[in-house]
């Protein structure tokens, strides 16, 4: 019994040597192979791996070896023809990108070049068209300045009645004449004519415009039209070009105030006046500016 033991140990050793070997030999065969192939290192762990499991039994075998090294380089080839033909397709479409990036430069470049040269020209034209249109503005400014000279020319013997009830088959001229003749005691002043002008406002009547032959009539109704009619319902203003009545109402509020402080001013020529010479205020008061786009005729605030 005991030698029968020592047999079967010895077998068992036996069979553990044989698998030592072999597995030895496996190992001998990939690194044979994957040596003798050159691998590159990044497909070096796959083509390891495949070659173990495409490895025939026995591993030894001579044949085995060389089909393994023959698979494993053939395997390298059609990856490399397929690396390089994917980097070629990659250069040839990168060639055509640059070529067509360098006509699209190409174009660029002549279409900016033909744009810089109309540039010069249209600067040269657009400066002298901004010294046309300076010159025209200065024109204009001058041109309005002589055109409300030349209106407030022609309303220099003219003043407004404000405030008299309007009525049928009226006569501006009898209404004219009797306020001038009852109030201001001035029975032989010569009244060129008088009318309705404008539409009125809020209810009210239009003005009634009026005309008298002699400047200096006109000049003692404005000085006197205060204290005449204190306690009428009516009262009398000059009749002012458009210019000039927003000149006017833009101070209005600093001259209220310069009045309340003792200063007396005067509005006569398109300007306030104080001894006869304009006055120069402080500050602009920006008070009637938001209503220059009311029309001429509607003058109620006068």
């Amino acid at each position: 019994m005991p030698h029968n033991k020592d047999r079967k140990g010895s077998k068992t050793r036996n069979m553990s040597r044989q698998e030592k070997a072999k597995s030895s030999t496996d190992d001998t065969a990939v690194s044979m192979a994957l040596n003798s192939a050159d691998l590159p290192v990044f497909v070096t762990s796959e083509l390891a791996a495949s070659a173990v499991l495409a490895t025939p039994s026995p591993v030894g075998d001579a044949t085995t070896l060389k089909q393994l090294q023959s698979h494993v380089q053939s395997s390298i080839s059609d990856f490399q023809k397929q690396v390089q033909k994917t980097l070629d397709a990659l250069f040839k479409g990168m060639k055509k990108l640059e070529t067509e990036l360098n006509k699209s430069i190409e174009f660029q470049s002549s279409r900016i070049d033909s744009l810089e040269s109309q540039v010069g020209p249209l600067e040269a034209e657009n400066k002298h068209l901004r010294d046309e249109i300076d010159d025209l503005k200065q024109q204009v400014k001058l041109h309005d300045v002589l055109i409300n000279k030349q209106e407030r020319f022609s309303r220099r013997n003219n003043f407004r009645i404000v405030g008299v009830p309007a009525t049928q088959d009226e006569d501006c001229i009898e209404i004219a004449d009797s306020i001038l003749a009852t109030h201001f005691e001035m029975d032989n002043t010569t009244i060129e004519r008088a009318h309705r002008d404008g539409r009125g406002s809020n209810n009210k009547s239009p003005h009634i415009l009026v005309k008298v032959l002699s400047y200096r009539d006109k000049i003692r109704v404005l000085q006197n039209a205060k204290s005449s009619l204190k306690h009428q319902n009516c009262y009398i203003v000059d009749d002012l070009t458009r210019a000039d009545l927003l000149e006017k109402r833009r101070w209005a509020t600093q001259v209220k105030e310069l009045y309340n402080n003792g200063v007396k001013l005067s509005f006569y020529a398109g300007n306030w006046r104080k001894n006869g010479q304009p006055y120069q205020f402080s500050r602009a008061v920006n008070h009637a500016e938001s209503n220059t786009s009311a029309p001429a005729s509607n003058v109620s605030s006068r």
